[in-house]
C-alpha cells in the first residue's frame, strides 16, 4: 500500500512517469523532497527530487530555480558533480528531477560521527570538491551555497572515497547565448541566499553581485570546519553572525588546531580575507597551494584542475590589490584621518 508523505507531492510505492517507483524518503527540506526510486525497466536505483507544492506556491521563482539547478548540474561533466539524468513534471504539475543515487553521508554527518579530520583527508576531500567547482566556474556558474552538507562522501567501486558536490539550486549562472536572460536576476526577491555560516561578506551584502571568489571563501570555511569542527565566526544570533562575517576577523585556525602546518593555516586564512582581491583569484591557484597537504594521489587531480581553468581562460596568476587612491581622491576628515572620497570601504580585517 502506498504511504503518503506529509508535505510531499508523491507517496511511497507510487509509480511516476510510468517508470519510477518511489521506494523511500531520503530527505525533506524547506523547498523540496528527495526520495529513492527504482527505474522499473532498468532495475536501477535513482534519486528523485521534488518541489514542495506549498513552496512553489509561496515563491513564484522557486520552480524556475529548480529547473535551473538541473540545467546547471547537467552542464557539468565532472565525476564530482551529482549527475542529473532527467527533469519532468508530475500530473499535478509539480516539477521533479532524476539524479544518480548515492550511498554514503555528507561531510556534516562525517564531522558529527568522527570529529575533526586528519589534515590529508580533509584537504583531499576539499580538492575533490574543487574540481567540480573549477568546472562550474569555467562554465560561468558560481555555486553560492557550498557547505559540508552539500559535499557528499560516497565511494568508487574500488572503495576509494569520492566527494560529490550537491545542490546548484541557488547558483549564479552567467548569461550565455541560449540562456534565459532573466535567470541571472531570478534570485532578487530572496532576502538571503545561502547558508550564513559559509557566506562571504560580499554575499551577505548582495548575492547577485558576487563572483567566483565567494565560493573560494566558502571552501575556506569548509576546510576550517573539517579541521577544527568549529566555525571561524561565532555569534549568539543570526544578526550577530552576519555582523561578524562582515566586520570581525576570523578566529585564527591555528588557535583551534595548533598542530596545523603554518603554510596550510595561511592558505585557509587567505581564503577568508574580507577583501575579495586578497583571496585566491581562481580555484586553480587555491588547489596548487593545497596540494602539498593532501594525499599522494591528489597530484593528478590538481593538474587536471589547472589545465581545465587555463583552457577556460582562468590565469593562475593572482589578481593584484587595486592601486592606492591618488592624492586627488583623498581628503581629511574631522578626526584628522584620511579617507577615500566616493569609495566603498571594505571592513577592517
Amino acid at each position: 500500500m502506498a504511504i503518503a508523505l506529509s508535505n510531499s507531492p508523491v507517496a511511497v510505492g507510487q509509480i511516476l512517469a510510468d517508470k519510477y517507483r518511489v521506494v523511500r524518503v531520503l530527505g525533506v527540506g524547506g523547498m523540496g523532497v528527495v526520495v529513492e526510486a527504482m527505474h522499473l525497466d532498468l532495475q536501477k536505483r535513482v534519486a528523485l527530487k521534488f518541489m514542495l507544492t506549498e513552496a512553489a506556491a509561496a515563491d513564484s521563482d522557486s520552480v524556475a530555480r529548480f529547473v535551473r539547478e538541473g540545467r546547471a548540474a547537467a552542464r557539468l561533466q565532472s565525476e564530482h558533480v551529482t549527475r542529473v539524468m532527467d527533469v519532468g513534471r508530475l500530473e499535478t504539475g509539480d516539477p521533479y528531477m532524476v539524479m544518480e543515487f548515492l550511498q554514503g553521508q555528507d561531510l556534516s554527518e562525517v564531522l558529527v560521527a568522527e570529529g575533526r579530520l586528519p589534515v590529508d583527508r580533509a584537504v583531499s576531500y576539499v580538492l575533490q570538491a574543487c574540481e567540480a567547482i573549477a568546472e562550474a566556474h569555467s562554465n560561468g556558474i558560481v555555486h553560492r551555497d557550498l557547505k559540508p552538507s552539500n559535499l557528499f562522501l560516497t565511494h568508487r567501486s574500488d572503495g576509494a572515497p569520492l566527494i560529490k558536490v550537491l545542490d546548484f539550486g541557488i547558483s549564479k549562472v552567467s548569461h550565455r547565448e541560449g540562456d534565459d536572460p532573466h535567470a541571472a536576476n531570478m534570485t532578487a526577491t530572496r532576502t538571503m541566499l545561502g547558508s550564513p555560516l559559509y557566506m562571504s561578506p560580499e554575499q551577505v551584502r548582495s548575492a547577485r553581485r558576487v563572483d567566483t571568489r565567494t565560493d573560494i571563501w566558502s571552501i575556506g570555511v569548509i576546510l576550517y570546519e573539517l579541521l577544527t569542527r568549529e566555525s571561524p565566526f561565532q555569534a549568539d544570533s543570526l544578526s550577530g553572525l552576519i555582523a561578524a562575517i562582515v566586520s570581525d576577523p576570523p578566529v585564527p585556525v591555528q588557535s583551534r588546531r595548533p598542530d596545523l602546518p603554518a603554510p596550510l593555516a595561511d592558505v585557509i586564512m587567505r581564503c577568508l580575507s574580507k577583501a575579495v582581491w586578497d583571496r585566491f583569484e581562481h580555484v586553480s591557484a587555491l588547489v596548487l597551494a593545497l596540494e602539498p597537504f593532501g594525499s599522494v594521489d591528489d597530484a593528478a587531480l590538481v593538474a587536471r584542475i589547472v589545465r581545465m581553468q587555463k583552457s577556460a581562460g582562468a590565469m593562475v596568476v593572482e589578481q593584484p590589490r587595486p592601486p592606492a587612491p591618488s592624492v586627488s581622491e583623498v581628503s581629511v576628515g574631522r578626526s584628522g584621518e584620511p579617507h577615500v572620497v566616493g569609495a566603498t570601504l571594505e571592513p577592517k580585517r
